[in-house]
């Protein structure tokens, strides 16, 4: 069994290209790994658009070996963003682990059901963002 915890620094890109630069102190996550199972938590803090065009990507500790799908709990966790954008409109938001992958996403749900991932379309130049998940390796 392994077992192992750590900090992980994270690099928070787009998905065509750019990227966001984060705070001297807001650019780690917290993990513990046990076997194939990482929970990761934390607070990252950014506080420029590098020109940051599509998706929000924040770098995951390990990559994700076995994504699973959407109706599975341990691809989907718990994220918000604070200071994200006067055009959201959200009522919930999360954080999704795409398969094979080595970051995750951000999104939100609107009050009409309609999931958005956070992009440079819709997160100002400085932003902070609260995640708590688990995932399989």
């Amino acid at each position: 069994m392994v077992y192992e915890q750590g900090v992980h620094e994270v690099a928070v890109t787009a998905q065509t290209s750019g990227s966001w630069t984060t705070t001297s102190d807001g650019g780690y996550l917290n993990y513990v790994r046990i076997g194939n199972l990482v929970h990761v938590s934390g607070r990252i803090e950014v506080d420029t658009n590098n020109s940051a065009n599509g998706n929000l990507k924040i770098s995951l500790p390990f990559t994700s070996a076995t994504g699973l799908t959407e109706n599975a709990d341990l691809q989907w966790g718990s994220g918000t963003i604070e200071g994200g954008g006067t055009t959201i409109t959200a009522v919930s938001s999360g954080v999704y682990i795409p398969e094979n992958q080595d970051h995750f996403l951000m999104y939100y749900i609107s009050d009409a059901g309609t999931y958005t991932y956070y992009s440079d379309s819709n997160l100002d130049a400085d932003w902070v963002a609260r995640v708590g998940f688990t995932y399989r390796i």
